[in-house]
């Protein structure tokens, strides 16, 4: 490919990602914690990832780290930046940078407190550095014991309802864990099925509490 085409190719993956940048506002910029499920029992492994997103793919992870003391989870990435190397060349796509650990646990029943911080660090260094970003984030181990996991129950009220899905768009849940949601839509701890017998779509019971808000309403004025 000759010179041309490829600056030609980089200016429109830069337009391409501006925009979206754009259109997401200030998520770019945000520090993310995600727990996947967002409520493990004691006897689930969990995904736990603490990242930021970087403006292009200058900046490589090289190292992470995470602790459990107690009830305290601190997780630690170092981050290179790469931008000091002669004659780099990078691309202008938002890139994830941060900690990431697959099937983590499992953890004890109880209240978890995560403390996750980014360092950064110039090439061609592999340690030291400053820190660069943080965050933190608190989420609920619950035991398995106590009840039957109900899956889409994400904020441990023990019923699968609209409260659920504000729990999961807020912890940047899974198109997996949406699924359980969708499907157990209704559902109450012990039960294993929705409380009416059939588990509604989400959608279907957002009708039926508009029509029932308008019979309510048109009952007001006679």
């Amino acid at each position: 490919m000759s010179r041309y085409w490829q600056g030609t190719w980089l200016l429109v993956l830069s337009a391409v990602f501006a925009v979206a940048s754009t259109s997401l506002g200030d998520e770019w910029d945000d520090f993310h914690i995600i727990i996947d499920p967002p409520s493990p029992t004691d006897e689930d492994t969990f995904d736990l990832r603490a990242f930021r997103w970087f403006p292009d793919s200058g900046y490589l992870g090289i190292d992470q780290s995470i602790i459990v003391s107690g009830n305290q989870i601190d997780v630690w990435a170092l981050i290179q930046d790469q931008h000091t190397q002669p004659g780099s060349v990078f691309l202008t796509v938002m890139t994830p940078g941060g900690a990431f650990f697959n099937d983590f646990g499992p953890l004890a029943a109880g209240t978890y407190q995560v403390n996750a911080e980014i360092w950064l660090t110039p090439w061609p260094a592999t340690s030291g550095g400053y820190l660069y970003d943080e965050g933190s984030l608190q989420f609920t181990v619950t035991s398995a014991g106590a009840h039957a996991r109900l899956p889409g129950d994400f904020n441990g009220d023990n019923v699968v309802n609209a409260g659920d899905y504000v729990a999961w768009r807020k912890t940047y849940g899974t198109p997996e864990s949406y699924d359980a949601w969708r499907a157990n839509f209704g559902a109450t701890a012990g039960s294993g099925s929705a409380a009416s017998g059939a588990i509604p779509e989400p959608a279907t019971a957002l009708l039926l509490l508009f029509a029932i808000a308008g019979g309510f309403i048109r009952r007001r004025k006679f």
